[in-house]
């Protein structure tokens, strides 16, 4: 048995993004699971900055199932 301690922070936020044209649809657009909403906004602008065909994302706060962050591109 391991003595180490998690010293990781828990997610508390899901990042999603995708196309509008072909979304993959629910989990498969998950971008990924962040600490903070403001890590997982700041993933998303990176990724939608990087990704010509993504044209939106959204982070969701997983305590309230509430989507708390997004935006489209223009």
């Amino acid at each position: 048995m391991s003595t180490e301690t998690n010293t990781q922070t828990p997610a508390k936020f899901l990042a999603f993004a995708g196309a509008d044209y072909y979304p993959n649809g629910g989990w498969s657009d998950l971008l990924g699971a962040f600490a903070t909403a403001d890590e997982a906004s700041a993933a998303c602008r990176a990724k939608l900055a990087e990704e010509s065909r993504w044209d939106w994302w959204h982070v969701v706060d997983l305590q309230t199932m509430a989507i708390v962050g997004g935006a489209e591109r223009s």
